[in-house]
This record gives structure tokens, sequence and C-alpha cells, in this order.
């Protein structure tokens, strides 16, 4: 991957100790991190994939495909294995559902545990890049259950560092974040922000002013005018068929 792609681009580093005052990597960084993704997923299927590498006389694909006649891949369910990935943590649900980074979550099948269990701490398994819905886990029937965000106009494809960004703005306001136009507004804003800085920067030539800015609008942040219905075709009940599962110890941000 080094040698194939990284050495060709724009803004690429030599390592610590090993740069020169003439090449400066900040200043010859021209991609963001969605262009960048772009151009590497684009080298990896349709280059890396179909090419011999080392002493093999055939592509991966080709190996791969062979071997895949003779030991079929065993098929998973797509938002299985999407749980089984996510970042996981604990939270206690109550009557309004279950509070996830000052936001209320809530459905008709979290409604149906809590009236059947009460109050109690339940494992919740989230994306730091969509915190639109969690998917909560059912420790009775061994299923996750999918719960969007109450206010999900606000919270659908936006990623948690820009929802702590847009948090971070309204406190500095001290306006209440757990209001709902308070919230779209400050989002409005902080895209707004964005977009104006990325054209300054187009005009200077220069990212190194735009890195937070590049940060929160590249990771999973839809067009804030999209629309606000919760109308996704991801299944609410996913099956799982483990007894138990124990929080993980990822640190997102």
């Amino acid at each position: 991957m080094k040698t194939m792609l990284i050495d060709s681009l724009p803004g690429k580093t030599n390592g610590v100790g090993n740069g020169s005052d003439e090449y400066i990597a900040e200043k010859e960084a021209k991609l963001t991190l969605s262009e960048f993704k772009k151009i590497f997923l684009n080298w990896l299927v349709n280059i890396y994939h179909l090419e011999p590498h080392g002493k093999a006389e055939r592509s991966p694909l080709d190996l791969w495909s062979e071997s895949a006649g003779e030991f079929p891949v065993v098929k998973e369910d797509v938002k299985r294995i999407e749980t089984a990935l996510m970042c996981s943590d604990t939270r206690t649900l109550h009557r309004s559902g279950i509070q996830f980074e000052n936001l209320e979550y809530n459905s008709d099948s979290l409604r149906d545990i809590y009236r059947r269990e009460g109050a109690l701490a339940l494992l919740v398994k989230y994306s730091p890049f969509d915190i639109g819905h969690i998917y909560v886990r059912d420790d009775l029937n061994r299923i996750y259950i999918r719960v969007p965000c109450v206010n999900y106009k606000y919270a659908k494809g936006l990623s948690m560092y820009a929802h702590k960004a847009i948090r971070k703005r309204i406190n500095t306001t001290r306006k209440s974040y757990k209001d709902n136009a308070v919230l779209q507004r400050a989002k409005v804003e902080l895209f707004g922000d964005i977009e104006s800085l990325h054209e300054r920067n187009v005009r200077k030539k220069s990212q190194a002013t735009a890195k937070k800015a590049a940060r929160i609008h590249s990771l999973g942040i839809e067009d804030f005018a999209a629309k606000s219905n919760f109308d996704d075709s991801s299944p609410v009940i996913i099956q799982n068929m483990q007894s138990e599962e124990a929080t993980d110890d990822w640190e997102v941000w």
C-alpha cells in the first residue's frame, strides 16, 4: 500500500526525522479524508486485487475465487456482523427510553422491554459515524432492537464527533442542548461555518487551518437538509445467538 499508493499522493509524510526543509507535508496536502477513502477503495478493488503479487502467478481475486469454489464462503447476515463490530456500552432503560450522549432514544419494542422488566441496565451498540439510531440488546430473546433517536431529524447521519462539536458550541452560548430548535440551529450554523472555512482555504491554497472542520465534515455526516422521516429500510430486529455479550473497551475519541 505504501509503495503502490501512498508514496504518490500529495502530503505523504516521510516519517519522524526523515523530512526536509524543502518538503513540508502539511503544505503539500490537498486531500480530504473522504477523497482519500475514495482513492484508496478504487486502488484496492480495481488495481491491487486484479494484479499478481510476489511469487504468485495469479491475482488475489483469482486465488480467492478458486478457494471459494472448494471452500464456500459462509454467508452471514450483514446486520449481525455490523452489530458485532460496533462500539458498545451500557445504559439504563427508563420509562422515557435510553439516554445516550445527551440524546433520547425510544421505540415501541423498547417500551415493551420496560413494561416487561422495568428499569434495568442494557447493552447498547452504536456507530460513532451515525448516531441517528442505536441497537439495544434484549437479553431475554437474544436479539438486538434498532432504536431511533427521538430527535431523528437532528441525529440522522450525524457523527458523534460532530454532535460533541455542536454541544460545545451551544454550551458556549449557555443554551440548553436538549432544545430541538437550538440543536438544529447550531447544526446549521456549524456546517455553514465549515463550508465558509473550506472556501477560504481553497482561495489560500492551504489546509492547515481546516483540520478540525475536515474531521467534522468527513465522519459519516449527511446533508443537514436531508429528510427527517424515520423511513430507512434497515431491520428493527436482529437475531443474535450468543447467550451474553460484554462491553468492549474501545475509546472512540
